[in-house]
């Protein structure tokens, strides 16, 4: 899970639990979101503790966008675990393990149940790699992806997510 869905979770009363994989290596804005995270209740637990938490719902955060060859290490581990724990997994943005290019799978991946999108879809998001698809709005205005050259029209005047459906 990113600490910033983390935080925003805890805040609303859920019991959240963050299991970061690599946590050694975050980024600024992860780490700073880690630190929101800290002053919730939610609670920070490492990945060889992770069979003994109770799970009702998993987000998927562990690989980004930047899928460049196959999980290894720490995070194989975590998706095989995920995909062995039993309850429904939501991936946030893709889901970990496949290339949001082309939808291929170079190796361990999540199978989620559902996946929530950020901004625009990205082209490997094929129907049996995500699950339900949803695009949620991240705040770019409009005129950003205008001057990008791209004919956007906002699906998002009615709510800050949307349904994808594909139609071959």
């Amino acid at each position: 899970m990113q600490p910033s869905a983390a935080h925003r979770l805890a805040n609303r009363g859920l019991d959240v639990k963050l299991c970061l994989v690599e946590a050694d290596h975050l980024e600024e804005v992860p780490t700073f979101q880690r630190t929101i995270f800290r002053s919730t209740q939610g609670k920070e637990v490492d990945a060889a503790s992770l069979s003994a938490e109770p799970v009702d719902l998993i987000l998927d955060g562990l690989i980004r966008y930047g899928l460049r060859s196959a999980p290894r290490s720490l995070v194989a581990d975590s998706i095989r675990w995920s995909n062995g724990t039993g309850p429904p997994i939501l991936a946030l943005d893709v889901p970990s393990g496949v290339d949001t290019t082309t939808g291929h799978r170079p190796g361990d991946c999540i199978p989620p149940h559902w996946t929530m999108t950020l901004a625009l879809p990205k082209t490997g998001l094929l129907p049996e790699r995500t699950g339900q698809l949803f695009l949620a709005g991240i705040g770019i205005p409009e005129q950003t992806y205008r001057r990008l050259g791209l004919s956007y029209v906002n699906p998002f005047a009615k709510g800050f997510w949307v349904q994808l459906i594909c139609r071959s």
